[in-house]
């Protein structure tokens, strides 16, 4: 491990050294364009430079895939997500409604209504290339029902799951 000073003496040192040199060992014009990226890099933390999956597209319910039965009532139900920079908007139909909710990745809270006036508020925030959701609504008696999940891609598929180990996969339809 390399500390303070000797930090940027290493660094200093693989700048004259070693690729992008010429014969000469001064280094070429591309090879310090190569490097002074490189140390542009090495000062950005791993979590700014993880990519974030793009979730966009419209996603139809992979029953097998997801452990359901073929004539589930949701088994084949498809979803629109619509991504941006500053969350997910998910279209889909409910109990035979269009509904909308959005899901902001900054942490912040939005808030939807069902279908069966049930109130869904929603948060997210990105960990990697997941977004992780939060979403609290109310149950029939009134006790407070949180639910925290992973939304992710594997295989090309778009993968939901939850934090009891349940999962929805659905296949991509666009």
């Amino acid at each position: 491990m390399v500390d303070g000073d000797d930090h940027h003496r290493v660094i200093a040192k693989a700048l004259t050294k070693g690729w992008g040199c010429d014969s000469n060992r001064r280094m070429s014009v591309w090879g310090r364009i190569y490097h002074c990226r490189l140390v542009a890099l090495m000062g950005i933390p791993a979590s700014a430079m993880a990519q974030k999956a793009n979730l966009s597209g419209s996603w139809k319910i992979d029953a097998e895939a997801s452990g359901m039965s073929p004539t589930a009532k949701s088994a084949g139900q498809v979803v629109k997500i619509t991504q941006t920079d500053a969350g997910v908007t998910i279209e889909f139909t409910d109990k035979g409604k269009p509904t909308t909710m959005r899901v902001k990745a900054d942490g912040s809270e939005t808030s939807a209504e069902m279908p069966d006036g049930m109130i869904v508020k929603t948060s997210g925030k990105w960990d990697g290339e997941k977004l992780v959701v939060r979403n609290a609504s109310t149950s029939d008696d009134g006790k407070p029902v949180e639910r925290i999940g992973n939304w992710y891609l594997k295989d090309g598929n778009l993968v939901m799951e939850n934090a009891a180990g349940g999962r929805i996969v659905y296949k991509r339809v666009n």
